[in-house]
């Protein structure tokens, strides 16, 4: 499973390097790769520290990221954390942060919304004064094709039989309420319409029993049969297929409107 965030961060790593060859080194820190000599010698020969948070697999891998913050702070380098979600992270998972808020020389957020869930932390708001705000483009681009999966032609025939397919896409965790989705596939059914709510995206594994939780709701609101939660899709083509046969995608997203109003 991919992180939206850290895909744009490799992205943007591999740009720099073909703009300027041998000015930057990735580092894969999880379980089994680089040695903590190998972390140290890496540091060494670096001026700055990027890392990326939140970790998608962060339990397992929680420890070689922070270890290499704390060696770039005792070998004096700038430590740059890329730290897109605060608020919506369960708050065991925002405690194993808190150390690489504090190491940072500055923090990278793409939401002013962010900034200001971390400004109302008690316990380290004040690392918020690290912040700076950058704009985060799309990260997928468009293929020439699409591939025709199963899923897609499962859409297009609910369409085709007078559905309306109502789309969310990416990672499914509490902070994008994906619940709020089904709130309104309900609402529509009970209106006489033939929704289909479709998940592109799979569950975030955390300490949460979100993916339960999510099926016990649709179930309660009467519309588990109109549910699809398709899981992680890797390839583009598909993704873009299956864009292609959603009427309308929906998220109930506190800065697309001062209201909090869903935005379509």
């Amino acid at each position: 499973m991919q992180c939206g965030v850290g895909h744009f961060t490799r992205l943007l790593g591999e740009t720099l390097e073909k703009a300027a060859p041998g000015s930057s080194t990735t580092l894969t820190l999880t379980q089994g790769k680089d040695s903590f000599g190998a972390i140290w010698h890496a540091i060494g020969s670096a001026e700055s520290v990027v890392c990326n948070f939140p970790i998608v697999a962060w339990k397992r891998v929680i420890f070689r990221p922070l270890l290499a913050l704390a060696m770039a702070r005792l070998r004096r380098r700038k430590i740059v954390l890329i730290q897109h979600e605060w608020g919506g992270l369960h708050w065991i998972r925002r405690i194993t942060y808190m150390p690489a808020l504090l190491l940072a020389n500055t923090i990278v957020m793409f939401s002013p919304l962010v900034r200001r869930e971390l400004a109302d932390d008690p316990a380290v708001g004040w690392t918020a004064r690290k912040c700076v705000l950058a704009p985060l483009p799309p990260n997928i681009e468009a293929p020439a094709t699409i591939e025709n999966s199963e899923l897609r032609r499962r859409l297009a025939d609910a369409r085709a039989r007078g559905g309306l397919v109502i789309g969310h896409f990416g990672s499914i965790y509490p902070g994008k309420q994906p619940n709020a989705l089904l709130e309104i596939g309900a609402i529509l059914k009970a209106r006489g319409l033939k929704p289909l709510v479709v998940y592109i995206g799979s569950f975030i594994r955390g300490v949460d029993n979100v993916e339960q939780d999510f099926h016990a709701r649709a179930a309660e609101l009467g519309i588990a049969d109109d549910v699809i939660v398709s899981g992680f899709v890797a390839d583009d083509r598909e993704v873009f297929g299956l864009f292609s046969e959603v009427d309308a995608f929906c998220y109930p997203l506190d800065e697309a409107s001062p209201r909090g109003a869903p935005a379509f």
